[in-house]
This record gives structure tokens, sequence and C-alpha cells, in this order.
């Protein structure tokens, strides 16, 4: 379950592209999973903290208040996908 909800948050980073999303609006597109904003961010710093230990990579940097894939996660990690 994690690993999907985990996945999800990746792609909708993704789909928002270098300029980033703030979590509301992932928890707002993201409602089968009853998230809240504040779970969307404690994601991804877990997120980002368990990829820095294992890698020395994070999955996501702050912009403003958003967030937004890195760089190179966002070349390498995720494959686009068509979005209805």
């Amino acid at each position: 379950m994690h690993s999907v909800v985990n996945r999800a948050i990746i792609d909708e980073l993704h789909y928002a592209g270098s300029y980033g999303v703030l979590p509301r609006g992932i928890a707002a597109r993201l409602k089968e999973y009853n998230l809240k904003p504040w779970n969307v961010t404690q994601r991804i710093r877990r997120m980002n903290n368990k990829l820095d230990s294992l890698i020395g990579q994070k999955v996501a940097e702050e912009r403003g208040k958003g967030w937004a894939l890195q760089h190179s996660y966002e070349k390498h990690g995720v494959q686009q996908k068509k979005r209805y």
C-alpha cells in the first residue's frame, strides 16, 4: 500500500513539471488515498531521507511551499504516462 501511494505522489510530481506543485494539490488529486497535505509532505520527506541514505540523492526538492522532482530523477527515474 505504501509503495503504491508513494508512486502516485511521484507521478503527480512528474506531471507538475519543473515548477512543482503544492502538497494540497497532490492530496486533492489523490482522493482515493485520503491524504492530507501534511501526509503528502511527510511521505516526500521520508522518500528523500531513504533515497539519500541509499544513493546520496533526493527524490524531490522544495520550490517555495511546493515540491518538484529533482532534475536527474525526473530524467531517469520516472517514465511519463499519458494523463487523461
